[in-house]
């Protein structure tokens, strides 16, 4: 497992249970409303940087890059997510080193000590044959539920529109007893990186 990398003043991130599922029923945004209270709403455009043979997840935004490693995987779909890697651009040669090595991939020639987000996906992401770039467009809400942090977002990935609705929470217990209020117990559950493979078809090991 890769080192934290660390951000100068950033806050320390607690590691997070997460159940999430992709194009969820439209009474679920109705839900939230009812059982908890609003957070406020953001839309944002990011980069995910998609490996085709991992399930970790790679997302750059407002000129910085991180990495969010899947620690492990309990019942009824919960994955335990810890941010591992906090980097602004342009990012050290050593931090892409350590992208790949989270991605389980063998690591191209790098030619420069320092990498901008324009050459680090034109030089190195899409010249491998593992790795997508995804551009997202995404407007959230956001609710806290019993405690849990609710988001209900819509994407458009590479101009393919779908929905998802994450719930996370430090205990996995409460993450759990709140998809179960819910009523989301038969909907399938898929990690971020996993939904945006299965949205734009992408062949997937992972």
């Amino acid at each position: 497992m890769p080192q934290a990398l660390p951000s100068c003043g950033a806050p320390v991130l607690i590691p997070r249970w997460e159940w999430r599922t992709f194009a969820p029923a439209l009474d679920c945004a109705r839900k939230l409303q009812d059982m908890g209270a609003r957070l406020g709403s953001s839309n944002d455009r990011e980069i995910s940087l998609i490996s085709l043979t991992s399930s970790h997840d790679v997302t750059i935004r407002d000129r910085r890059m991180a990495l969010k490693w899947r620690k492990q995987s309990g019942q009824d779909g919960l994955e335990l997510w810890d941010v591992v890697l906090d980097s602004a651009f342009p990012c050290a040669q050593d931090t892409v080193r350590r992208l790949f090595e989270a991605w389980d991939i063998p690591l191209p020639i790098l030619h420069r000590p320092y990498y901008t987000i324009h050459a680090l996906l034109l030089e190195v992401i899409q010249t491998h044959p593992n790795l997508r770039v995804v551009e997202i467009e995404k407007h959230a809400e956001s609710f806290s539920v019993q405690g849990a942090r609710c988001e209900w977002t819509r994407l458009l990935a590479n101009h393919v529109p779908c929905e998802c609705l994450s719930i996370e929470h430090e205990d996995p217990c409460i993450t759990l007893q709140v998809m179960r209020s819910l009523g989301l117990e038969a909907r399938p559950h898929a990690s971020y990186p996993t939904g945006l493979k299965t949205a734009l078809h992408l062949n997937t090991q992972h």
